[in-house]
C-alpha cells in the first residue's frame, strides 16, 4: 500500500540513481546503479495546462515523471496530478483492446478483437450513413483535447466524413462565456491567451477561480512563488485554498461579482482615479457617440475609424490624428450632439454606487470603496479567471474586469492582465464558424443563441438524437471525454445513448460511458505517443513544444489520430483527410502524408517544423522551442500593434458585443457594460433550499483522475474535505445536519438526487452549499473511484442567450438529512 508520506516524499525528491536535476539532459542515457536512465520530453496531460515534463524511463519504463526545469509553461515545476501521470500510465484498470458489443447497451458485455476488424466495424456503420447522403447524422464530441491540441486533426476529421456536427464539450461548459467577455475588450480572452503577471502584480482581484487549490502550475506556481509581492483580494462564497491565502476574503453572494466589479467602476470613474493617458491613446474610450451609437464610423482595411473630439484642435478628427482626445463632456459636431464613449460610461455608472452592491453582493460599501481605491492607486489587476460558465452575467462580469483593468492601464504591461505569445503570434484569435448545415448551429440559432455560428452548443445533441430536431443525430463518435459525468443531467443522456444507431468510444479508462459503446477504441496515454507541434500557452513567450514518446504503448492501444486516419482510409477518404489537415496545419500537403506514412504521428511534426523553418530534432531533443522571450511579448499589443477587435483598440466600446445584439429578440446586453442579476436571484430560498457553488481539487481533473490509485489514496485522506458538501454550520443547525452525516441533496430543475457526506463549518456562505465536481462515476471496471457528490445529476440542460454555455450555478438545490 502507498502512504501519503511516501508518495510525497517521492513527488519532492530532487535527485533521481544519484542523478541531479542540474545535469539532466533530455533523451541522453545516463548509467547508474538502477540500469540507463533516459529522460524524455513530453508535455503533460494530467490536466490542460500544458506543463513540459521529463519522463525518467529507466530500462525501458517509466519510473517517475519531473518537471522539464527549462520549460517556460512551469519552469521545472510539476504538481500532484502530474507526479500521477505514472499510474495513469501502468494503471491495470486501463482499456486494452479494442472491443466491440455482443449484448445490450447499458451493460459491460464485449468481446475483444484485433484493429482491424474494429476498424472495418466503425467503418461499416459510418458508410451506412455516408452511402444514404446523411453523414450529417453523424456526431462526434471530446473532451478538452479535440478543444485544444488536436482541434485541427478533429476539424479534418469531420472534413474527411462529411459531417459538419462537431464539437468539445469545454467551450459551453467551460471557458467561451469568459473568453467572450474578455474578448470584447481585447479580441482574445481563452484560457491559453491570457494571463495575471504575478510575478510583478502589486494588487490582484480574484473572482469565480481557485488558483492555489485547483489545475495549472504554470499559475499557481508563479502566484505562490510571488504571493508576498502583491496584495490579495479574494471574492468567493467560500473560504477556498486561494481564500486562505489573502489579505482579504470577501464570502460576496454567488453571482454578484458583477455589480461588485460595477461599484469598483463607479469609484474609479467618479474620483478620477483611471489613467487618461492610456484610455485616450489605447482604448476606443473617446470615440464619439450620437444616441448611444457610433457617430460616422468607416473601414480601413479590416479595421473600424472612427472620429473622436479633439479638444487640442476644437474639432472632431480621425481618432489617430488627434492631439488631445476629449475622454467626458458633450460636443456639438455639424449640429449633431455627440458624447465619447467614456462620457457615455460615466454616466451608465452612475447608479452602481457601493451602496447600491452592498445590497446585492452582500459586501460593505466601504469595503467595496476601499477595494477600489486601493486597485486604482497600486495599478491593479483583476485576474485572468478560468473556468466560468456558470451564471447568465458571466460574459457581462469578465467584460467588466477587462475594463477595469484598462481604466487602470494594467494591459500587457509589468503587473497587469498578460497576452501570451500563443495570442500575440499565432494567429489563436481567428474564429472559425460552423458550417450552416450544423445541428449544432441550426439548434443554437432556432434557440435565439447569438453565438450560434461558433457551432459550439453541444446541448443541441440531445434535442437532435432524442427528438430529431433540427434533424436527427444516429452516430455519435465520443472521444476522451466522460460522456455521462461531464454533461448536465446525465439522466437525460443514458436515454439519448440508448436511441442512437451508433457509438464509438475511444477513451484510455472504462469510463462510464463506454458500458453504451458498440465499439470501444483505446487511446495510448500520452507517455505513449509522439505528438504533433503545438503553440505554447499560457506564458509570455512565443514557441512550439511537443510530446516524444517516452516508452512503446504497454497494451494494444494507439494514438487518436491514428485512429482517425485508419477510419478514414477503411471509408476511402484518406486523402481528403491529408487535403484537409494540409491547409489547416499550412503545410506540404504531399510532404505532411509521405512523412506520417514513414514516420507517424511524428512524421506530422516534422511536416510542421519545416514549414516553420525550425529544426525538428533539436525541438524533439529538448521538447520545445522558444522564439520570442518575455520582452518581446509583453509590450507588444496593443502598443507597437493593433489587437485584434475591430477598432484595433482596447474596447470599451464593444463592436462585437453591438454586433451579437442584433442577432437575438430582447438581448441583455449591448455595446456598453450593465447590470444584469442571475437567474436564481428570481426565486426566493425557502428553509431547506441553497444556492450550489462548485469548484476543483488539486488532486482532480474534471473524472479523469478518478480511477489513479495515487491521487485517490491522498483524496481519501483528506476525507470530507475534499468529498463532502460544505454547509454553513447556523443553516445546518436549522435542519438537525452534523458533520459526518449523510444528506441526501435534490435538484428541483432535473428531479435527480445524489447522496454526500456534510462537511459542517463556518467557511461557507449561509445560503450557499459547497462541493467538489468530477465524482459519481458507477462503472465497476474503475477499481480506486472515491465517492462524492455527482453534481452533473443536480445541474439541468440549459444555455446563456448571448454564450451558449451551460448556466452551470443558475439552479438551487434542497439538502436533508439521509
Amino acid at each position: 500500500m502507498i502512504s501519503r508520506r511516501d508518495f510525497l516524499k517521492v513527488a519532492s525528491l530532487s535527485a533521481v540513481a544519484g542523478v541531479g536535476l542540474s545535469s539532466i539532459r533530455p533523451n541522453v542515457a545516463v548509467k547508474t546503479d538502477e540500469g540507463n536512465v533516459e529522460f524524455v520530453p513530453s508535455i503533460c496531460a494530467m490536466c490542460p495546462a500544458g506543463c513540459g515534463i521529463l519522463a525518467e524511463v529507466v530500462d525501458g519504463k517509466v519510473k517517475r515523471i519531473l518537471g522539464n526545469p527549462d520549460h517556460p509553461v512551469n519552469r521545472g515545476k510539476i504538481c500532484a496530478k502530474g507526479n500521477a501521470g505514472v499510474d495513469r500510465l501502468y494503471n491495470p484498470d486501463r482499456l486494452k483492446n479494442p472491443m466491440v458489443r455482443v449484448g445490450n447497451r447499458g451493460e459491460w458485455n464485449f468481446k475483444e478483437v484485433s484493429w482491424d476488424r474494429a476498424i472495418e466495424e466503425v467503418a461499416k456503420r459510418l458508410k451506412e450513413f455516408i452511402d444514404e447522403g446523411h453523414p450529417e447524422y453523424i456526431g462526434v464530441i471530446g473532451g478538452w483535447l479535440p478543444c485544444s491540441y488536436y482541434r485541427p486533426f478533429f476539424g479534418a476529421f469531420l472534413k474527411a466524413l462529411g459531417t459538419p456536427n462537431g464539437t468539445g464539450i469545454p467551450p459551453a461548459s467551460c471557458f467561451i462565456a469568459k473568453a467572450i467577455g474578455w474578448k470584447s475588450v481585447y479580441g482574445f480572452g481563452a484560457h491559453p491567451e491570457i494571463a495575471t503577471d504575478y510575478e510583478h502584480a502589486r494588487y490582484i482581484v480574484v473572482l469565480r477561480r481557485n488558483i492555489a487549490g485547483s489545475c495549472s502550475v504554470t499559475h499557481a506556481s508563479r502566484f505562490g512563488q510571488n504571493r508576498r509581492k502583491f496584495k490579495l483580494v479574494v471574492l468567493d462564497p467560500r473560504f477556498s485554498e486561494t481564500s486562505a491565502k489573502a489579505d482579504l476574503w470577501l464570502p460576496i453572494k454567488p453571482g454578484s461579482d458583477l455589480a461588485f466589479l460595477l461599484a469598483m467602476m463607479n469609484v474609479i470613474v467618479n474620483e478620477k482615479l483611471y489613467d487618461k493617458e492610456f484610455l485616450m491613446k489605447y482604448t476606443n474610450a473617446p470615440m464619439l457617440l450620437k444616441d448611444e451609437k457610433p457617430y460616422k464610423i468607416w473601414k480601413d482595411g479590416e479595421k473600424i475609424r472612427y472620429l473622436v473630439f479633439d479638444l487640442a484642435k476644437g474639432s472632431a478628427v480621425q481618432h489617430e490624428n488627434a492631439v488631445l482626445p476629449a475622454l467626458e463632456g458633450e460636443f456639438e459636431v455639424n449640429g449633431e450632439k455627440v458624447i465619447p464613449v467614456f462620457e457615455a460610461l460615466k454616466r451608465r455608472i452612475k447608479d452602481y454606487t457601493p451602496e447600491w452592491a452592498e445590497g446585492i453582493t452582500g459586501v460593505p460599501a466601504e469595503k467595496i470603496r476601499e477595494v477600489a481605491r486601493e486597485f486604482a492607486l497600486r495599478r491593479g489587476v483583476i485576474d485572468s479567471g478560468w473556468h466560468d460558465p456558470k451564471y447568465l452575467n458571466t460574459v457581462l462580469t469578465w467584460r467588466c474586469a477587462g475594463i477595469l483593468n484598462a481604466l487602470v492601464g494594467s494591459v500587457n504591461r509589468d503587473g497587469g492582465l498578460l497576452f501570451t505569445g500563443l495570442a500575440q503570434f499565432s494567429g489563436a484569435s481567428e474564429v472559425s464558424e460552423a458550417s450552416p448545415n450544423s445541428v449544432l448551429r441550426m439548434w443554437a440559432e432556432k434557440k435565439g443563441i447569438a453565438t450560434a455560428n461558433l457551432g459550439h452548443t453541444f446541448q443541441a445533441y440531445y434535442d437532435a438524437i432524442t427528438k430529431g430536431d433540427p434533424y436527427p443525430i444516429k452516430a455519435m463518435i465520443i472521444i476522451g471525454n466522460n460522456f455521462l459525468n461531464n454533461l448536465p443531467d446525465r439522466r437525460k443522456w443514458e436515454n439519448a445513448l440508448k436511441k442512437l444507431d451508433f457509438v464509438l468510444a475511444v477513451d484510455i479508462l472504462p469510463q462510464d460511458h463506454i458500458a453504451y459503446a458498440d465499439v470501444v477504441l483505446p487511446e495510448s496515454t500520452y507517455l505513449e505517443k509522439d505528438d504533433p507541434l503545438f503553440p505554447i500557452p499560457y506564458v509570455p513567450y512565443f514557441g512550439f513544444h511537443t510530446r516524444v514518446k517516452a516508452v512503446e504503448p504497454i497494451y494494444n492501444t494507439k494514438h487518436v489520430i491514428e485512429m482517425m486516419v485508419d477510419i478514414c482510409r477503411a471509408l476511402g477518404v484518406e486523402d481528403k483527410y491529408f487535403q484537409a489537415l494540409s491547409k489547416i496545419l499550412k503545410v506540404d500537403y504531399a510532404k505532411l502524408k509521405s512523412y506520417y506514412l514513414s514516420e507517424g504521428v511524428a512524421g506530422i511534426r516534422r511536416a510542421q517544423a519545416e514549414a516553420k523553418g525550425l529544426n525538428v530534432n533539436e525541438i524533439a531533443e529538448r521538447g520545445f522551442v522558444v522564439l520570442k522571450d518575455r520582452k518581446e511579448v509583453v509590450g507588444y499589443m496593443p502598443y507597437k500593434r493593433e489587437l485584434p477587435t475591430p477598432t484595433g483598440k482596447v474596447e470599451i466600446y464593444s463592436f462585437m458585443l453591438d454586433a451579437l445584439s442584433k442577432k437575438v429578440k430582447n438581448p441583455y446586453w449591448d455595446a456598453l457594460i450593465k447590470w444584469v442579476p442571475p437567474k436564481i436571484y428570481e426565486k426566493k430560498l425557502e428553509v431547506d433550499e441553497f444556492y450550489i457553488v462548485y469548484s476543483r481539487a488539486p488532486l482532480t481533473t474534471h473524472c479523469s483522475t478518478q480511477d489513479n490509485k495515487l491521487l485517490m489514496k491522498l483524496l481519501k485522506d483528506l476525507s470530507i474535505f475534499y468529498t463532502g458538501v460544505w454547509i454553513n454550520s447556523k443553516r445546518a443547525k436549522k435542519l438537525g445536519i452534523k458533520s459526518g452525516d449523510k444528506v441526501i441533496i435534490e435538484s428541483p430543475s432535473t428531479g435527480d438526487k445524489t447522496l454526500a457526506v456534510a462537511f459542517v463549518n463556518d467557511l461557507v456562505r449561509e445560503d450557499t452549499i459547497f462541493v467538489l465536481s468530477g465524482f459519481g462515476q458507477t462503472s465497476a471496471k474503475l477499481r480506486n473511484k472515491v465517492e462524492g457528490p455527482a453534481f452533473n445529476r443536480l445541474m439541468p440542460i440549459q444555455f446563456d442567450p448571448l454564450s451558449g454555455s451551460t448556466l452551470a450555478h443558475e439552479f438551487v438545490v434542497r439538502v436533508r438529512r439521509f
